[in-house]
């Protein structure tokens, strides 16, 4: 990721807080993306055979979270 899309996402993340921005909040958001993508990884077996899916995003599945995610409570 270059720096540009690190700079987005943080910014992105920042519109939609209701109050200031903090060191804490940046690295609570890497700490996410992170576990977003720990949780996505998995091995799938297929025709007998195992597969590291471990590189493959699935956006669907990420955009479950996401949708998830709005309506916790």
């Amino acid at each position: 990721m270059t720096t540009d899309k690190a700079q987005q996402i943080w910014k992105v993340f920042c519109n939609e807080l209701t109050q200031p921005e903090t060191d804490d909040m940046r690295e609570a958001l890497s700490t996410s993306l992170r576990e977003v993508i720990n949780l996505s990884n998995e091995w799938v077996e297929i025709g007998g055979d195992s597969w590291d899916m471990s590189n493959v995003v699935f956006v669907d599945a990420i955009m479950d979270i996401a949708d998830e995610l709005e309506v916790l409570k």
